[in-house]
């Protein structure tokens, strides 16, 4: 779904260099800072449901093996990540954002 975003935003991104006339570089610039939040995101989502994925597998696969016994044990570690991810994804865009990032501080120096 990431990668689809990622293709539909450069996608909508030439249409508007070509509307303005911009040049390639522009187009090059917001590439890459899609991709780089696109491999942020795509690394918390895997270091957050990784575990989570392995533990249904070990349950498919050796549901009786002591050695899986032991990841079952961290269940509730695993569905805390899964949360910790949903909270952070908001975050993780909040602040790859400028205009996002500077209303933020507006609004926290705002409140002191």
């Amino acid at each position: 779904l990431y990668v689809h975003m990622l293709a539909r935003a450069c996608q909508h991104a030439r249409r508007i260099a070509r509307l303005h006339k911009r040049q390639r570089p522009a187009r090059q610039g917001f590439s890459l800072k899609g991709t780089a939040t696109l491999t942020v995101l795509l690394g918390i989502f895997f270091l957050c449901w990784g575990p989570f994925f392995l533990h249904l597998s070990l349950m498919v696969l050796c549901p009786q093996h002591p050695i899986c016994g032991c990841v079952f044990k961290n269940f509730h570690l695993f569905l805390t990540l899964i949360i910790c991810n949903s909270i952070v994804d908001p975050l993780i865009y909040a602040f790859r954002s400028q205009e996002l990032r500077k209303t933020l501080q507006e609004v926290v120096l705002c409140s002191w």
